[in-house]
């Protein structure tokens, strides 16, 4: 509810001439009621701003819909935010969005791959300096352009560049097999556990590997062995 009224008086008037006393009237709550979840309007415009993020791009039928909705929301409810010492805190939702996107895009595009989480990060994050920055921009310059001339110019640059970038990355669902010896060195590997044994149990050699690397690391690597030989004269 507190989230709500200040939303409606951002639709008013600026930020930093909003108080908590506007926000509680308009509310119904006394100032106990608010200072009890929130230490300040900041702390508030927080709050509002994550549930936000959420909201907005939830439901989007594809990553172009979805920095859509982030441009329109941005014009509709922001621009006594931008314009406010609450700016820092708009960044990082401006931030927060685009990340949003760019990560929801790079899954949607690459389901038959294997991206490791690192490489999703970082690709989400590389993509999430480009939109969020462009979002800021537009705002900076007054909103100039409508959004969706701006998302189709955006999308002509990007469309399938999210799917190049998760190949680049990506293992393409094949794993990585490495010897007992470096097993230690590369732990997102599969570990060879050779079958031949100079004596001993290889079901008690496969235990100790699991228990050493885990139990979804070993492989069994099965070595020929020749039946038939002819002894030395």
């Amino acid at each position: 509810a507190l989230a709500m009224s200040l939303k409606n008086l951002l639709t008013k008037k600026f930020l930093d001439d909003i108080t908590v006393k506007e926000i509680v009237e308009d509310c119904q709550v006394n100032r106990q009621t608010f200072y009890y979840h929130f230490q300040d309007i900041y702390d508030l415009l927080r709050f509002f701003l994550d549930h936000e993020t959420q909201v907005t791009v939830a439901g989007s039928a594809n990553w172009q819909e979805a920095l859509l909705r982030c441009f329109q929301y941005a014009r509709e409810h922001h621009l006594h935010v931008f314009r406010s010492n609450g700016r820092d805190y708009l960044d990082n939702h401006f931030f927060r969005l685009a990340r949003a996107v760019s990560q929801g895009a790079l899954r949607a595009c690459s389901p038959d791959l294997t991206l490791e989480e690192p490489d999703l990060a970082f690709l989400s994050d590389f993509y999430m300096y480009a939109l969020g920055g462009l979002i800021m921009g537009w705002l900076s310059d007054d909103m100039k352009e409508e959004p969706e001339a701006l998302v189709e110019r955006i999308s002509r640059l990007l469309d399938g560049e999210f799917r190049r970038a998760a190949e680049t990355f990506a293992r393409r669902g094949w794993r990585l097999y490495v010897p007992e010896a470096y097993g230690a060195c590369a732990p997102h590997a599969a570990v060879m556990i050779p079958s031949a044994l100079s004596g001993g149990s290889l079901s008690l050699r496969l235990e100790e590997a699991r228990e050493r690397f885990g139990r979804d690391r070993v492989a069994l690597a099965l070595e020929k062995a020749a039946e038939d030989f002819f002894l030395p004269s």
